[in-house]
């Protein structure tokens, strides 16, 4: 049997649905549990540098929530970022304590964790429909319990959610490019809007990777998914669902109102400002103002973004516990270039809605983020996804081949 590269097989066949089922099962209520664990523990013993935005997204959510309840007014509450742009974190925390009816800190937390416990779920879905059932598991059990991802949904943060919808709109475009469907296109739909409310400069990011991915068929592949004018026909009910929702008109509004400064100048006022506001801040002296400077600047980004802290860099206790995923995420690196090569070949089409978002995503934080905590932070947007790309690369070097009997 040749076991080339050049003939890896990607057969899509089910696991026995039982065996499945209870694997899911286990992996959602294991991430599940170890969000609760970390989380408990910060609350408990009040560890104090792990809290950061989650005091302030419970506090400003439950002020809002008190406002919908008629119990407080906007005069009494400081809830001006919760009006803001992007910021829909906040109401997220308000309406789960509106529904409620109390303020019970553990509620919307629980919610966090079993979001980040979904999270590896989605990933499992979309690996499962790239490769098989062998990379689907070993892609989800890295988003499930490496600490990169599990301290992030321990919180009130928003990590966990925007990974969320950012999962949902990739699993969504894969569906749609093999079917028409007026529940995915509904689903993408409204995850883009929920990017936008969470993060608006992802919306934009997914909108153009999602395009691209619908636009750009290789005609060796048209045979897999649905041909040129469906593709085309189907990226017009997308754009219907998208300005019905608002999402265009609230991009075109937000665009306008930057176009007072230039994109590279507001990136390295960002830049400079996380770079100087916390002890891991990196190379804020940088002018990236201009074409030139940021060009010559994206290599250092890039390295600080996708490998920092290195060994040596102990700093804070939260830069120095990263240092040991980020050694792990070093010995993966080598299997994530094989797997990216070979999806490339092999599933180009399917993928490039992945590649397309995640590498002008890693473009643009190596130009926007100025420290390693920050870095460590935004980059499981793209490692949740690369890790699908190491599993698969962990299989090859295993089986020398990706297909059925991966299980």
């Amino acid at each position: 049997m040749d076991t080339s590269l050049s003939t890896i097989q990607f057969v899509a066949v089910d696991a026995p649905v039982d065996i499945e089922r209870r694997f899911l099962n286990r992996l959602f209520w294991g991430a599940f549990a170890v969000r609760a664990v970390i989380g408990l523990i910060i609350l408990l013993f009040d560890l104090q540098m792990f809290n950061g935005d989650n005091v302030h997204y419970e506090a400003t959510g439950w002020g809002l929530s008190e406002v919908w309840s008629g119990n407080a007014t906007w005069d009494t509450v400081t809830l001006h970022t919760a009006s803001d742009f992007n910021t829909g974190m906040f109401f997220w925390v308000a309406a789960i304590y509106f529904l409620l009816g109390g303020r019970w800190v553990v509620v919307p937390l629980a919610v966090n964790w079993a979001v980040g416990a979904v999270n590896a779920l989605l990933i499992y879905h979309i690996a499962k429909q790239l490769f098989n059932v062998e990379v689907a598991r070993r892609a989800s059990l890295l988003v499930a319990f490496l600490p990169m991802f599990a301290f992030w949904s321990a919180l009130l943060y928003k990590e966990a959610i925007v990974l969320m919808f950012i999962a949902l709109s990739i699993y969504a475009t894969l569906q749609l490019q093999r079917r028409l469907s007026v529940m995915y296109a509904l689903l993408l739909a409204l995850s883009l809007l929920g990017l936008q409310m969470f993060r608006a400069y992802l919306s934009y990011l997914m909108g153009a990777s999602i395009v691209l991915a619908f636009l750009v068929a290789p005609k060796r592949e048209a045979h897999k998914g649905l041909n040129y004018p469906t593709r085309v026909a189907m990226l017009s009910i997308l754009l219907v669902f998208a300005a019905a929702f608002g999402g265009l008109q609230r991009a075109k509004g937000h665009l306008e109102s930057q176009l007072n400064v230039s994109a590279l100048e507001r990136l390295m006022s960002s830049r400079v400002e996380l770079a100087t506001s916390g002890a891991s801040g990196f190379l804020a002296e940088v002018d990236t103002s201009t074409l030139s400077g940021a060009l010559s600047y994206l290599p250092k980004g890039m390295a600080y973004l996708l490998l920092a802290p290195a060994p040596w860099q102990f700093g804070s206790v939260r830069q120095t516990m990263a240092i040991p995923e980020t050694l792990l995420w070093y010995a993966l690196i080598p299997f994530t270039l094989v797997g990216m090569a070979n999806a490339w070949r092999h599933r180009r089409s399917e993928t490039l809605v992945i590649f397309a978002f995640t590498f002008s995503l890693t473009l643009f934080y190596a130009l926007f983020i100025g420290n390693i905590g920050t870095a460590v932070r935004e980059r499981t947007q793209m490692f949740a996804f690369w890790f699908i790309f190491a599993a698969a690369g962990l299989v090859l070097k295993k089986r020398g081949r990706l297909d059925a009997s991966a299980r």
